[in-house]
């Protein structure tokens, strides 16, 4: 099953170990080790990096994936490379191969950061085809079903029930949190995993403010969906989005963090929600939400939205965020 083939794939890029792509032998550098450098010294590396982060690197501006040349470069040397802190001036060329496209999207799907180092051989790596790589998010989204659902108590609302999504990989568990009574036309959020506003109530973002918010404005008018998705720091994953805010306390916006790190500004999608919604029997919402394009992308799915509620909250502490937001993101805040 391709699913469980790319999700193994990125199992074993994760526990630093070879994958092969149609060919093209990869593994990550976050897991390298001087013994695993050692090994590979022999061979011609290369690492490859999305445009975003070899702009990052070099300082000017790329349009496809880039291979840079590792020849004479140390692991230390490396580390400070995928870090974007090197001063080595290694050789690099543009190539947007669909293996390099394929490998970046494995890393990921992996969450870990775009990139990975080509190797020129391997005897153990484990094989996955390209095509299962570039279907596997449409697959998995296309293979949710409702796999638990209860009752819950919340403090802000005065009914709720829950029910929860598997993909048939069993990765990427989302949740539909119901609140009140569900009309034809209900309102509706799509609220991607925050852990750290969510959670821990950060003051950073307006995550876990928009959450408790959402709730309190369904319950008084009577009922409405959260679709509860798990994409955490915009789909780049908990580590980069603690990485990304590190290099927001040297100055970066949120924006300019993730791109540094080789992300875009949006690695979310919104087909888990289109699909969890037409699985409950909705066709049309209210879209609880301060950003249209959102609201464009589920409408794009076949989600009819009637109106666009916006959910502003904002203090000193989130200003900043939310001013990037507006000015990058498309976000409407007045």
């Amino acid at each position: 099953m391709s699913i469980v083939d790319v999700d193994r794939a990125a199992f074993e890029l994760r526990h630093g170990r070879e994958v092969e792509i149609d060919g093209q032998i990869i593994i990550h550098p976050e897991f390298l080790t001087e013994k695993i450098w050692q090994n590979l010294a022999t061979q011609n590396l290369k690492l490859l990096v999305t445009p975003l982060r070899a702009k990052a690197i070099f300082n000017q501006e790329f349009t496809a994936s880039v291979e840079i040349k590792l020849s004479d470069l140390s692991l230390q040397d490396v580390v400070l490379l995928v870090a974007g802190h090197s001063n080595a001036n290694p050789k690099y060329l543009e190539n947007a191969t669909e293996q390099n496209t394929t490998a970046l999207k494995l890393a990921r799907i992996a969450e870990l950061l775009p990139c990975a180092i080509i190797l020129e051989n391997s005897e153990d790596a484990y094989k996955i085809s390209a095509a299962d790589i570039m279907s596997y998010k449409e697959d998995e989204n296309n293979s949710l079903f409702l796999a638990a659902e209860t009752p819950l108590k919340l403090a802000d609302a005065k009914k709720a029930y829950i029910k929860a999504f598997r993909p048939k990989s069993g990765n990427s568990e989302h949740l539909a949190i119901i609140i009140g009574d569900i009309s034809e036309n209900p309102l509706m959020r799509i609220h991607s995993s925050c852990y750290t506003g969510d959670l821990l109530g950060s003051l950073a973002c307006d995550c876990g403010d928009q959450l408790r918010e959402c709730i309190k404005l369904m319950d008084k008018q009577g009922g409405g969906i959260i679709l509860y998705l798990l994409q955490e720091g915009r789909g780049i994953g908990l580590i980069n989005k603690l990485r990304a805010y590190q290099l927001q306390k040297s100055g970066m916006d949120t924006v300019e963090a993730n791109e540094f790190l080789g992300f875009d500004d949006e690695e979310r999608g919104f087909e888990s929600a289109a699909n969890m919604l037409k699985i409950l029997g909705i066709t049309s919402v209210q879209i609880v939400t301060n950003n249209p394009k959102k609201a464009q992308d589920i409408e794009n799915l076949g989600i009819k939205v009637t109106n666009r509620v916006p959910l502003l909250v904002s203090h000193e502490h989130n200003e900043q965020y939310l001013q990037v937001k507006s000015a990058k993101s498309g976000h409407i805040i007045d």
